[in-house]
């Protein structure tokens, strides 16, 4: 792929890249040479560190997701069927590196400072991840990378697709819940809901390539 094309196609995945070193670049000297590195299930700081490892982390980090998802397909034996889902695995390489970069913003504005309820923002911030990664569960096909892999889905390919046509809507549905009911619950309840949350779309999808194999393998379907 040439150059141009090149930028064409990932320019707004190496917009995320650069941004944070704008801002460091420009407030390094504003920041304290000790910084936030981890806040508990509370909100409150339980871990410091110096401003080289909590600013250059998380941009690191992003650095690290963008290469792995470029280089992911290469090496999949199912390399083709990346191709099904382009838009799709492009729109997902995009909602994990928007969160890391706003997970760069939080330590960011925190070490400037400025108080920020980040138990509140993180949690919420992770849930519409998973309602936007639901919005596109649906459309990725069969690879040993990206979706729900299970011995099941991979097994059968009408599994892999009535397990993500299923998941896809536990995704959405289930923190969708969550969010609303965070306007009305204190964070400490927040907090079950959001395990909960991560429970159900984590088991559920497992369970139900489980079931759908069995049901298929005895000819029920």
């Amino acid at each position: 792929m040439k150059t141009k094309e090149f930028i064409r196609q990932e320019w707004i995945f190496l917009l995320i890249l650069i941004f944070p070193f704008f801002f460091i670049i420009l407030l390094w000297d504003k920041i304290p040479d000790t910084v936030p590195l981890h806040w508990g299930v509370s909100g409150e700081v339980d871990n410091y560190g110096s401003k080289w490892v909590g600013l250059l982390i998380g941009p690191g980090m992003n650095i690290l997701l963008y290469f792995l998802f470029l280089f992911l397909p290469r090496i999949d034996p199912r390399w083709e069927s990346y191709n099904l889902f382009k838009g799709s695995y492009k729109a997902l390489r995009f909602g994990i590196m928007f969160v890391m970069l706003a997970l760069f913003f939080i330590v960011l504005t925190v070490s400037m400072g400025i108080n920020l309820n980040v138990g509140f923002i993180v949690i919420y911030l992770t849930l519409f991840l998973f309602i936007f990664i639901g919005s596109i569960l649906g459309n990725i096909r069969s690879n040993y990378f990206v979706g729900i892999r299970t011995p099941w889905t991979l097994s059968n390919d009408e599994i892999w697709r009535r397990t993500h046509k299923m998941s896809a809507r536990i995704w959405v549905i289930s923190p969708l819940a969550v969010v609303i009911a965070g306007f009305f619950v204190p964070l400490e309840a927040l907090i079950v809901l959001y395990i909960i949350n991560v429970a159900i779309i984590t088991i559920m999808p497992i369970l139900y390539s489980l079931t759908i194999y069995k049901k298929l393998t005895s000819g029920k379907i």
